[in-house]
This record gives structure tokens, C-alpha cells and sequence, in this order.
């Protein structure tokens, strides 16, 4: 445990009756049995497998899973759903209209489900090549052709990892001229429709080093991010940080031993009903997606 952290991530979200769903709803996270305080690989065989798997998202209430697949070297987006009491099998995502072989990665729900964001490097007309982020909306029980995302989310950089917060604003990784260095995180308010004004977390967060890959709980009081930090105990590791009376951001702390290993630990995300915490952690072979009890993780005390 870090010296005067706190156990955080579940609490700044839900009330007490909010973590009730799983036990409720025995089926949800494909029925695996709930994991513990030490991170264990999800669903192996299933959803983690001997390919590359990485930044899994979960719908509100549990029901649909979206997850990406590296194969061939292509990243691939998966849904699956629980339906009738049972979940579909994996169905491969395409969202780019004219582009069925378009990479497809990195997704994130709008919190009322009607709106899932995703990095592609497919080509444009309106940026350089590079990861730009796309928008497909809720289309009966499944999702629209996307629609690329103009200024000031993406840019002539590469854009990565969005995540919406409660009020529809989009955190994100960019490397576009401006910032502290290699990547930085950005946050897009939504406002009247449209995101207006991507502005730097500042320097508290952002370095001249890599910042990417950042989760942020709904109410915008937390975040966790993987950066590379001199004495990291990999290539990269997850930090957290919490959100000032003001604004601002307090320094990053790292989530320590408990979750970060020799590996590059990556893509942070809370499950909805926040119970949960999943990550992914990369190997030379491949990588799996990971998860463990949210209390179980170090954090910084509420300011």
C-alpha cells in the first residue's frame, strides 16, 4: 500500500447498493467467477487468448462487452452480448463505411449507450495518417457507420484511447504540436452537441516522457493513465491521480506492485457497476486483459 493512499475507485463512484449488480446478475463479465485483490487474467480462452487482447469496455448495465483483438497484426474490434440469458459470440466490428479491413481499436460508450467512440488509422481526407478517433450511434441492437470526429479532437497528430465522462466530455492521448513532449492527455468538452476546446491536463499530469491511455470515473474526480516514468517497473506503468477543488490535478502516483510487473501494463478501465478494475498487460507473445476488485487498489486521499 502507498504510504497515506486510500482505497477510492469504487466509493467516488456508486453508492452502497450500486455494487449490488454482479450479485444480481450472476451472468455478467461472461459469468467468470469474480476475482480477487491480485489481478487474474478475464475470461482466459474466451475474450484472453494466446493472440493479443487489450481495452475492454463494458455497456451500463453490463449486458455488452467491447473489447479489441490484435490478429496479424491488425487490431480488431469484438462485441458480445447477453441475450435471453445467454452471451452471443464474438461478432467482429466494422464501422467505417467503404473500409471493411480498416483497423478498429481503443473503444468507449457514451454513459447513455448511444454513442461508442474507437481509434482507427484508417485514411482521411482531413488529417495526416495517424490514429484518429471515430463515432458510431446506437442503431437498434447494434451501431451506425462511424463518422470521423473533426477538430479539436483530432488532429494532424495521433489521437488515442477516448473516454467519455458523465456529462458526454472525451479524455484522450494526442501528440500534437503543443503539448509537453511524446503523448499527452487531453480533455474535449461536450457542449450543445460538439466537443469544443481539447485543452492539456497541464503539467502535473503531462510530461515531456508518455501519458497515454487515461481512465477517468464519470464525475471527472479521478484518473488512471499508463506513463513512462524514469524507475518504472515497466516499458509502461499505471499511475492515478485526483482531481483538485479547483481543477487541478495532483501529481501522479503509481498503483505500485500490485498491479504494475516488468510488463507494459496498459489501457485502465472501471467496470460500470465499480466493482471492477481491468486492465491489460502486453508480453513479447502477445497479452491478456486483466482484472481485480477496484478496493483493492492504492489511490489518493479525496483532496
Amino acid at each position: 500500500m502507498i504510504p497515506g493512499a486510500a482505497l477510492w475507485m469504487a466509493a467516488c463512484l456508486h453508492s452502497g447498493d450500486a455494487g449490488t449488480a454482479a450479485d444480481a446478475e450472476p451472468r455478467l463479465y461472461l459469468g467468470q467467477p469474480p476475482p480477487g485483490r491480485t489481478p487474474v487474467v478475464f475470461a482466459p480462452g474466451d475474450v484472453s487468448t494466446d493472440a493479443r487482447e487489450l481495452g475492454i469496455v463494458f455497456s451500463a448495465d453490463g449486458r455488452e462487452i467491447l473489447y479489441t483483438r490484435v490478429v496479424d497484426s491488425l487490431p480488431m474490434l469484438f462485441r458480445r452480448q447477453l441475450i435471453d440469458d445467454a452471451w452471443t459470440p464474438e461478432e467482429r466490428l466494422s464501422l467505417i463505411a467503404g473500409q471493411p479491413d480498416a483497423d478498429h481499436s481503443d473503444p468507449a460508450m457514451s454513459p447513455d449507450g448511444q454513442r461508442l467512440y474507437f481509434v482507427s488509422s484508417a485514411p482521411t481526407d482531413d488529417f495526416a495518417p495517424g490514429g484518429n478517433i471515430w463515432m458510431a450511434r446506437r442503431q437498434g441492437n447494434g451501431w451506425s457507420d462511424s463518422t470521423l470526429l473533426p477538430a479539436p479532437v483530432n488532429s494532424d497528430g495521433s489521437e488515442l484511447y477516448p473516454v467519455v465522462t458523465g456529462d458526454g466530455s472525451l479524455y484522450f492521448s494526442s501528440n500534437r504540436p503543443g503539448g509537453f513532449g511524446d503523448q499527452d492527455v487531453y480533455r474535449a468538452q461536450w457542449r450543445d452537441g460538439a466537443f469544443v476546446d481539447a485543452v492539456n491536463l497541464g503539467a502535473s499530469i503531462n510530461t515531456p516522457q508518455t501519458e497515454v491511455d487515461a481512465y477517468v470515473t464519470p464525475d471527472e474526480r479521478r484518473i488512471v493513465l499508463a506513463a513512462r516514468r524514469d524507475g518504472n517497473s515497466g516499458a509502461l506503468d499505471l499511475y492515478m491521480s485526483a482531481r483538485n477543488a479547483d481543477g487541478t490535478w495532483q501529481p501522479l502516483v503509481s498503483l505500485g506492485d500490485a498491479v504494475n510487473t516488468e510488463l507494459t501494463d496498459y489501457c485502465p478501465m472501471l467496470s460500470p457497476d465499480g466493482r471492477y478494475f481491468f486492465f491489460s498487460r502486453r508480453t513479447a507473445q502477445g497479452g491478456d486483459i486483466y482484472w481485480m476488485r477496484a478496493d483493492a487498489l492504492p489511490g489518493p486521499a479525496a483532496p
